[in-house]
């Protein structure tokens, strides 16, 4: 068998089971509508599937069709393209390339996947949410906004590191080293459209992150932002309160996907007036949640959390049952060895206030502590600490300030049922015993589904005194983050999902992860300076036995709220 038969074969023998959507399509090659007799594009998958001949003979191929080995060939003076339908292989010009969503015949038409053949030839494929329309050949339109020239003017982004904002993809990937090679250049080839479209170039100002509020301060004070655009970590959000960045909000543009739909854009932070920091839409990576040690859980014949919250019975009651079930004297000489829970105290409090719809500070910027839900929650951790089911240091003495060894000595020491977890720790510190991830579980109290508590997410800001107008800086953003086209479920295959795939056990916890992120709830309490340091001395009076909950709301009212009223109203 020659190599030219060898590689029809191989491309014909493969087979893979579609589902298909009949949504209508509409196509244009070159900005010229194309007609299709018949069966027109479609959807199968997340992927734009058309009939072989109406765009491929419009961009000038010869299209042949072999009913014998069920291969398409498309033939142009500079290409030599071989396609088996419901094969994940194709040729150009004798190369092997591979197709998500294979060729396949629909109502008697054999339908091509766009995308992946055409990228691979350069051409290129946009994607105009407004009108349903895939659009191939040299990139001309905006996905989601009227094309504007911005006169080859620079946007800069201000940040601690060198290449903020993915989606303006800073540099070409390397197929033999990128894990996700053909989503990367769907995000460098869309940030190659935004560039040329609206003739805009980038720019970075990295600034150290001890003095980026500092600096970003002192240049909007004098009227000359060192960005136009910053990227915020949550606590710096905090400068809208001081007038140093504006709302999002403000922009007047009525085709933005921000203030519309939300496909491609997310809110990181808001207060109860404005939307001050905004993000690409996708997955939270950085989710905080619950490890469970296996090893304990088998050997004490304990309910697994993780079979509790595929079940839906993953509750406050349920937790307490495995934190009492594994707090234990192993070696019997009168001293606690293995516990029900570790980590950092105050930030299990956190965590049980957020997952009890529970807060700690009101809209008006007001000590939140009474309000019912964080009484439960303070309550629930009242228990905890109260009944030493808390991973203690030997002799039983609680360290609150010591954070490195409240928060890793789960992963160091394996002596904890339970333990407070995020994924950049299992990549820090990988535990040597089994484990899994889930949520916090839900409190009494909840209605919202929120299973932790954050201050607010990191995200882009617009700072006072840009010479561009936030609607154009808006334009610009939308149209990078709406990379994934028609696809917009790629957003969540970013290096996010990868990285929680290298330092998860399971696919389950992945999944469990990404509920995770999704189901934070935000607290200003959390980044008003160091406001949130009493959710520490709420665990040590519970943990020495001082006060009663409500006696510890009480006593620690009139410092904490004397440090909302200096942040915020003096």
């Amino acid at each position: 068998m020659n190599k030219k038969n060898f590689l029809i074969a191989l491309v014909a023998i493969f087979f893979t089971s579609v589902s298909v959507c009949a949504n209508e399509i509409n196509v244009t090659v070159e900005g010229e509508p194309v007609v299709f007799e018949g069966q027109g594009a479609t959807i199968v998958d997340g992927r734009t599937l058309v009939p072989v001949r109406g765009v491929f003979e419009r961009l000038g191929f010869t299209v042949s069709w072999n009913a014998e080995t069920r291969v398409v060939r498309l033939l142009r003076e500079d290409y030599d393209i071989y396609i088996g339908v419901d094969s994940p292989l194709f040729t150009i010009n004798g190369q092997l390339h591979y197709l998500d969503v294979p060729a396949q015949i629909i109502d008697g038409r054999t339908m091509i996947p766009l995308r992946g053949v055409l990228t691979n030839i350069g051409l290129g494929v946009d994607w105009n949410v407004a009108t349903s329309t895939v659009i191939v050949g040299r990139h001309t339109g905006g996905r989601i906004h009227e094309v504007r020239d911005f006169g080859g003017r620079t946007l800069t982004i201000g940040a601690w590191w060198q290449n903020p904002i993915s989606a303006i993809a800073w540099h070409p990937h390397d197929r033999t080293t990128s894990s996700n090679y053909e989503l990367e250049q769907m995000v460098w080839e869309n940030a190659r459209r935004v560039e040329e479209v609206f003739n805009v170039r980038f720019d970075v100002q990295v600034v150290q992150y001890e003095d980026f509020v500092s600096e970003l301060a002192a240049s909007v004070a004098v009227g000359e932002p060192f960005a136009d655009v910053v990227y915020l970590d949550d606590w710096m959000q905090l400068m809208a309160r001081y007038n140093y960045i504006q709302p999002w909000d403000s922009a007047d543009l009525p085709s933005s996907d921000l203030l519309g739909e939300r496909i491609y854009t997310q809110v990181a932070m808001r207060d109860t007036e404005h939307i001050w920091a905004i993000n690409q839409n996708g997955i939270d990576a950085q989710a905080y949640g619950l490890g469970v040690n296996l090893d304990i859980i088998y050997a004490n014949k304990l309910p697994n959390p993780v079979y509790l919250y595929e079940a839906g019975e993953w509750t406050w009651d349920a937790m307490l049952e495995i934190m009492r079930g594994a707090t234990l004297d192993i070696d019997g000489d009168g001293i606690l060895d293995q516990f029900g829970i570790a980590g950092q105290p105050g930030q299990i409090i956190q965590h049980l206030i957020g997952a009890n719809d529970g807060i700690m500070v009101d809209s008006d910027f007001n000590y939140g502590f009474f309000h019912p839900n964080t009484v439960a929650a303070l309550e629930f951790s009242q228990i905890i600490f109260n009944e030493f089911l808390w991973a203690s240091e030997y002799g039983g003495i609680m360290d609150n300030g010591n954070w490195d060894r409240n928060f890793y000595c789960a992963y160091d020491e394996g002596h904890s049922a339970l333990f407070v977890a995020i994924i950049w720790a299992f990549e820090n510190r990988p535990p040597d015993f089994n484990y899994a991830f889930v949520p916090f579980p839900t409190g009494p109290d909840n209605t919202t589904g929120s299973t932790w508590l954050t201050g607010f997410r990191q995200g882009v800001s617009v700072p006072v005194g840009t010479e561009w107008d936030i609607a154009d800086i808006l334009i610009i953003l939308e149209e990078l983050w709406s990379w994934s086209g028609d696809q917009p479920n790629l957003l969540l295959e970013t290096d996010g999902i990868e990285w929680l795939r290298e330092n998860l056990p399971t696919e389950g916890d992945v999944q469990r992860a990404i509920h995770a992120g999704n189901t934070a709830v935000s607290d200003i309490g959390r980044v008003a300076g160091m406001y949130y340091w009493v959710l520490g001395n709420f665990a040590e009076t519970f943990w020495n036995r001082e006060m009663n909950v409500m006696q510890a709301i009480k006593f620690f009212y009139g410092p904490q709220q004397e440090l909302l009223d200096e942040m915020f109203r003096q």
